[in-house]
């Protein structure tokens, strides 16, 4: 993984993140081009076409930030059956007890 700044990143499979962005805009394409126009003919079909594409679009734009932006680290989920104000202790069973109770 290559680091870009901030929170940017160049993956090491960026190759295969562009043939899979291929893929969706070349299948997409097909989609659009004769599926829609036959369900719903040239009027409707334009109409829908439109929002397709502007889907599709924002598709491509999910895909990218997703590959190229680094998440960090994941925001705690605060439970609501903890107490956060108690101090906890925490005891670790022996492997040995682990083993025995899935056996």
């Amino acid at each position: 993984m290559k680091y870009l700044g901030s929170d940017k990143v160049c993956p090491p499979d960026w190759l295969c993140s562009a043939g899979t962005a291929l893929m969706i805009v070349v299948l997409s394409t097909f989609v659009c081009a004769f599926t829609i126009f036959q369900l719903c003919g040239k009027i409707g079909g334009a109409i829908l076409a439109v929002f397709y594409i502007i889907n599709t679009l924002n598709l491509l734009r999910v895909h990218h930030l997703c590959r190229n932006t680094e998440p960090g680290i994941v925001p705690n989920i605060r439970s609501k059956r903890i107490d956060y104000n108690k101090q906890y202790y925490i005891t670790y069973r022996e492997i040995n007890d682990v083993i025995r109770e899935f056996t």
